[in-house]
C-alpha cells in the first residue's frame, strides 16, 4: 500500500486553488525497491529535472484509495511504500505539463514461490564427482541436459526428465561455459584458462580442440562459429579452422545476443580501485553489430559500482542490466538499445554477485521470463511489465556455490545448476495473468485547456 505523505514538499491536496502554469520537460519517475520477499518497503519519487516548474501529479494505486495522493513537483517528491502480498502491484503516476497528462505506470513485487514447482532434483555430488558444478545447457531437442565440473573438466549427459546420468566424458580441466548448436549436434565448452572444447553429439565425443580462443562465456551463433568473452576481448571464431573472424579492442565480460542475431551487447568491467575506494572507470555497456563487431551504441553507468549481467528483451527494443549500486546493493538498469537512454533504474532484494558463474541468463517461455543467477539464487524477470517476478533460493552462501541456468526458448521449465541445496533441478513456471496492454511507456492524453488543477 501507499501511505499517505506529511512533508511540505508533497502533501499538496486538492484545495480548489489555482496553481502556476506548469513548464519545461516531465518530472522523473522511479522507485527505490521493485522486487523482494514480504514485505517490500521503498519510496516512489517524483523528481523535477532542471527546467522543469509546477508539473502536477496525481498518484493512484489499484484497489487502494480512489482519490489518490495529489501535488505540485517544485521539488523532488517521495512516497513510502509497502507490500505484504505475493504478486506485482501497480502504482500509476499522473503527471501534468503543457502537452497534457501522462500516465506512468510502476511496478512493485513481492516474491511469490507459488508461482512455479520444482519438479525434480538431484544433488550434485551423484553427477559431477568433483563436485564443483560450473556450466549448464539443455539441447534444444529438450531431451538432455549437460553440466559440467570446474576442476576436473567432467561432463555429464543428463535426462532431462529424470536427471538421470547418460554418458559422462572429461575434457580439460577449468571448465566454465557451455553452449550447444542451433541443430543440437555440437557441445562447445570454454576453459578458463582460454581452451574451447568441441564435442560432437549426441555421441558426447571430443571432436576438436582449441587454444586461447574464448573466455568464460560462449555461444554457438551457427553451426560453425562461436561468440566469446569474459576477461578477453569479445571474439568471434570459425571453431572448425581456427579462425578467428572479428574482435573488439576491449576486454568484454558478459555478452548477450539479440534475437534476431543482428546485435551482441558486451559490459565492460570497471577499474576497480580497490576496497572501499570509488572506481576510477565505471562500468559500461557496448552494443556491436553481428558479424563486424562494430560499434552501434557505447554506455557509461556512473550509477553502477559493477555490472555482472546483461540480456535483451525479446523485441529488442531494450535490455537488462543487473549488477551493483554504489551501495553495493543489487540494482537493475533498463536500457533503451536503439539510444542508449536508461528508461528505468530499481533496486532488488537478491544477493550481490558474489560468484558468477559462466551461464548465469538464460530466457524462456518463449520470451516471456528471462533468468539471471545471483550467487546460490536466480532471479527471474518477467518481461511483461519489465520487473522480477520470482526468486529461487534468496540466502547468500559462502564458498564455491554457483547457479547456472539454463532452458529451451518455447519451455516454460528452467534448469539450474547449483542452487542452495547442492543440486540440480528443474523448475516449471506458470503464466501470471498480467494485462498485456500494460507497459512501462508512458500515455499522453490531452489537457483541459485552462482548467486548474483542483
Amino acid at each position: 500500500m501507499l501511505f499517505p505523505i506529511t512533508c511540505a514538499a508533497c502533501d499538496t491536496r486538492e484545495t480548489g486553488v489555482v496553481t502556476p502554469a506548469p513548464e519545461g520537460p516531465a518530472p522523473v519517475v522511479s522507485i527505490d525497491l521493485a522486487f523482494g520477499k514480504a514485505p517490500v518497503r521503498g519510496f516512489l519519487r517524483i523528481v523535477p529535472p532542471p527546467g522543469s516548474k509546477s508539473w502536477k501529479w496525481r498518484i493512484e494505486e489499484l484497489g487502494g484509495d480512489p482519490g489518490g495522493l495529489v501535488g505540485i513537483v517544485d521539488r523532488p517528491v517521495a512516497v513510502p511504500y509497502e507490500y505484504e502480498d505475493p504478486g506485482a502491484h501497480e502504482i500509476l503516476v499522473q503527471l501534468t505539463g503543457p502537452e497534457g497528462t501522462r500516465v506512468v505506470k510502476e511496478w512493485v513485487v513481492v516474491d511469490d514461490p507459488t508461482g512455479y514447482q520444482v519438479i525434480v532434483s538431484r544433488p550434485i555430488e551423484e553427477i559431477l564427482g568433483n563436485g564443483s558444478p560450473e556450466g549448464i545447457a539443455v539441447n534444444p531437442d529438450g531431451f538432455s541436459i549437460y553440466v559440467s565440473d570446474f576442476r576436473d573438466g567432467e561432463i555429464a549427459q543428463l535426462d532431462s526428465r529424470t536427471f538421470a546420468t547418460l554418458k559422462t566424458v572429461n575434457v580439460t580441466p577449468s571448465a566454465e561455459g557451455l553452449d550447444i548448436t542451433p541443430s543440437g549436434s555440437r557441445l562447445l565448452v570454454a576453459h578458463k584458462n582460454g581452451h574451447v572444447t568441441v564435442l560432437r553429439l549426441p555421441e558426447l565425443v571430443i571432436e576438436t580442440e582449441l587454444d586461447k580462443m574464448a573466455g568464460f562465456f560462449i555461444e554457438a551463433l551457427d553451426e560453425s562459429t562461436f561468440l566469446s568473452a569474459g576477461q578477453i576481448p569479445l571474439v568471434i571464431v570459425d571453431w572448425m579452422d581456427g579462425r578467428t573472424l572479428a574482435q573488439t579492442d576491449r576486454d568484454a565480460w558478459h555478452f548477450a545476443v539479440s534475437s534476431d542475431g543482428a546485435r551482441a551487447a558486451a559490459l565492460e568491467l570497471p577499474d576497480f580501485a580497490g576496497p572501499g575506494r570509488p572506481n576510477t572507470r565505471p562500468p559500461s555497456l557496448w552494443i556491436h553489430a553481428l558479424p563486424s563487431l562494430s560499434v552501434i551504441e557505447h554506455i557509461v553507468f556512473d550509477e553502477l559500482f559493477d555490472a555482472d549481467q546483461i540480456a535483451w528483451d525479446p523485441d529488442g527494443l531494450h535490455l537488462y542490466v543487473l549488477g551493483e549500486n554504489l551501495e553495493r546493493e543489487s540494482q537493475m538498469l533498463i536500457v533503451d538499445s536503439a539510444t542508449g537512454a536508461i528508461t528505468s533504474s530499481f533496486g532488488v532484494e537478491v544477493p550481490v554477485c558474489g560468484w558468477c558463474v559462466a551461464n548465469p541468463v538464460t530466457s524462456f517461455g518463449n520470451g516471456r521470463y528471462i533468468a539471471f543467477e545471483r550467487w546460490s539464487s536466480v532471479l527471474v524477470v518477467d518481461t511483461e511489465i519489465d520487473r522480477p517476478r520470482y526468486l529461487f533460493g534468496g540466502s547468500p552462501i559462502h564458498g564455491f556455490q554457483p547457479a547456472g541456468v539454463a532452458a529451451t526458448e518455447g519451455s516454460y521449465e528452467l534448469y539450474v545448476l547449483g542452487g542452495p541445496d547442492r543440486s540440480v533441478y528443474r523448475l516449471h513456471f506458470v503464466e501470471p495473468a498480467v494485462d498485456l496492454s500494460l507497459s512501462m511507456v508512458p500515455t499522453v492524453v490531452p489537457a483541459l485547456a485552462g482548467a486548474p488543477w483542483r
